[in-house]
């Protein structure tokens, strides 16, 4: 099948279920994802065609996609800082606002010798590994309360090269708290939508992503 005839037809499917920018977008992301191929090479090579295989994967994650299920979780793949993080539902997808949250962090820090931080719910581990990358004189401890959740950061520290101590811990815990170190710093994206907003959330976002990392008590 011709590629852009095929990315004509799946970006209307998509936007069943949300704007038509975003509808691109996604559609971009997915064809990259699962074919290889790139929009720009579409439109060099107006000629180029999928295989039957491609089409069939492409088109067997659109239920998903209509179930207002993220992009994110279908590639399980977020990007965060220009690097590539693995993530599943036990995890926060990484918000680009988290990206202000870490350059202040890492300004901060930058003319320590030998700064301690701690990230607190590191969640995919974006954050703790971000400050590592770029701090690189940094000890950085990552806690999260979830099994799940570090298992996914272990995983995107090890293929980004970050050595990140994680550790699972209940900050909210006074005891478990008390068997931490001291810190230069300590970060964190916690929790913070009240329970009374839920209804007001988008769906693919309640639906989805972890209740743990997203709403706090009120």
């Amino acid at each position: 099948m011709n590629a852009r005839n095929f990315f004509r037809e799946y970006v209307l499917q998509i936007q069943q279920v949300m704007e038509p920018s975003a509808a691109v977008q996604v559609a971009e992301t997915l064809l990259e994802h699962f074919a290889g191929i790139s929009r720009r090479q579409m439109i060099l090579n107006p000629d180029m065609e999928l295989t039957a295989a491609m089409v069939q994967q492409l088109e067997s994650v659109l239920p998903r996609l209509k179930q207002h299920e993220p992009v994110q979780y279908i590639t399980g793949i977020a990007w965060f800082y220009d690097m590539q993080f693995k993530v599943s539902a036990a995890v926060l997808i990484p918000r680009p606002e988290t990206e202000e949250l870490v350059e202040k962090v890492i300004d901060q820090c930058s003319n320590l010798p030998a700064p301690c931080l701690l990230d607190v719910g590191t969640g995919s581990g974006c954050i703790a590994i971000t400050l590592k990358k770029h701090l690189p004189q940094a000890l950085v401890t990552a806690v999260d309360v979830s099994k799940d959740a570090l298992h996914i950061a272990m995983h995107n520290a090890q293929q980004l090269g970050a050595e990140v101590h994680f550790k699972q811990l209940n900050f909210l815990n006074e005891g478990e708290r008390n068997s931490l170190s001291t810190y230069d710093c300590i970060v964190s994206n916690p929790p913070y939508i009240p329970e009374t907003e839920r209804e007001m959330m988008d769906e693919n976002v309640v639906r989805y992503e972890p209740e743990l990392a997203l709403f706090a008590a009120d």
